[in-house]
C-alpha cells in the first residue's frame, strides 16, 4: 500500500523553512555540521556532494552557498573530501568528530541532566587573547561557566564532564578541582548571575512555538514525504542544537521551575520519532555512499531521546 502525503503538513514545513531563512544571514556550514552529526555519522560518516545538495536544496538553500560551506569547512579541517571520478563525497574529519562528539550527550539525551552537588573548578595558564578565546569556548561547550577570565567552574552533572582528550575539550594545561561546598546557594547564584540564561530561554520557547503545529500534525496521523521528513529532521535538531549549546547544563534547583529545556527537550524527542522512520527511508534511498546505497544505521540511533534515568 502506497501511503499519500497529507497536502496540509507541506504548508508547516514551509514555514519552518521561512523562518530559517528570515534570521538573518544563513549559516549553511552549521546546518551542514548537523546534518552529518545527526544524520549521517549513523550511517558510516560520508555523504556524496549530491545527496547533501538535495537535502538542502529542500531547505531551499543555493547551490553555490552550499559548495561555500563546504569548501570552508573542508579548508578550515573539519571536514574530509573524497573524490570518485565526478563525484565528491564527504566525512568528517577526527576534528570535527571531536567536537561534534561534545554536543551529542547534551542534545540526545532523553532526561534533564542529574546533579548529585560536586563541581569541578577550572583554573586556566596565561594565554594570549585568541587562545583565551578558543579555550573559552571549548570550556563552555563542556558546560563550563566562566567566573572570571580565567576561572571556570561546571556542576558535575551526568550529561557533561571533562573527556579523555584534553586538548579537544580545553583543559589541556589547566589545573582541576573537584568537590562540594558548604556555601552551595552563594555559589549557583554566582554562576547563575554569570550566564546568559535569557538566550537559552529564548531559544528553547522559540523552538516549542515554532514546532508544536507540526507536532500536531503528525499526531493526527497526517505525514510527510521522506525527503520532506528528512527536511523537518534537519530544521528540528538544527534548532534544538542551537538552543543546547546556548544551555549552560546548570542543575535544575539553580535554573527554577519556569525553564523551558525540559518542555522543549520533550517536544523534539517525540517530534524526532515522529520523523525518524520516513527521514531514514530517504537515507536509504538517496545512493550517497561511496559504493552505493549508505549503511544501515547504527543501532544507537534508536537510543536517541531515550531516558537512561
Amino acid at each position: 500500500m502506497t501511503l499519500k502525503t497529507d497536502t496540509r503538513v507541506s504548508p508547516e514545513l514551509e514555514r519552518l523553512i521561512e523562518k530559517l531563512h528570515c534570521r538573518g544571514r544563513l549559516r549553511v556550514w552549521s546546518i551542514i555540521f548537523t546534518i552529518f552529526g545527526d544524520a549521517v555519522e549513523p550511517r558510516g560518516g560520508i555523504l556524496s556532494a549530491g545527496s547533501l545538495s538535495t537535502l538542502l536544496d529542500r531547505l531551499r538553500i543555493e547551490p553555490g552557498a552550499v559548495r561555500a560551506a563546504l569548501s570552508r569547512l573542508a579548508a578550515e579541517g573539519w571536514l574530509e573530501r573524497t573524490r570518485r571520478g565526478r563525484n565528491s563525497f564527504y566525512a568528517m574529519s577526527p576534528a570535527g568528530r571531536r567536537r561534534m562528539n561534545i554536543a551529542i550527550t547534551k542534545v540526545y539525551s532523553g532526561s534533564d541532566p542529574l546533579w548529585d552537588g560536586q563541581w569541578c573548578l577550572c583554573l586556566t595558564p596565561a594565554e594570549n587573547r585568541p587562545k583565551r578565546e578558543v579555550r573559552k569556548q571549548l570550556l563552555m561547550a563542556r558546560g563550563f561557566v566562566a567566573l572570571t577570565s580565567s576561572v571556570f567552574i561546571q556542576a558535575k552533572t551526568d550529561d557533561v564532564g571533562v573527556s579523555d582528550d584534553h586538548e579537544s575539550d580545553g583543559t589541556d594545561g589547566c589545573v582541576l578541582f573537584y568537590g562540594t561546598t558548604e556555601n552551595t546557594g552563594n555559589l549557583c547564584k554566582m554562576v547563575s548571575e554569570s550566564v546568559d540564561l535569557d538566550g537559552a530561554q529564548t531559544a528553547y520557547a522559540t523552538l516549542i512555538d515554532n514546532f508544536q503545529p507540526l507536532g500536531k500534525l503528525l499526531d493526527s496521523g497526517k505525514i510527510l514525504t521522506p525527503l520532506d521528513a528528512m527536511a523537518a529532521r534537519t530544521l528540528l535538531i538544527h534548532d534544538f542544537r542551537r538552543a543546547v549549546l546556548k544551555d549552560p547544563s546548570l542543575p535544575a534547583n539553580i535554573l527554577g521551575e519556569d525553564w523551558k529545556a525540559p518542555a522543549a527537550r520533550k517536544l523534539t524527542g517525540a517530534l524526532y520519532k515522529k520523523l525518524l522512520t520516513a527521514s531514514e527511508t530517504w537515507l536509504d534511498g538517496c545512493s550517497g555512499g561511496i559504493d552505493g546505497p549508505l549503511p544501515n544505521s547504527d543501532p544507537g540511533l534508536m537510543q536517541r531521546f531515550v531516558k537512561s534515568h
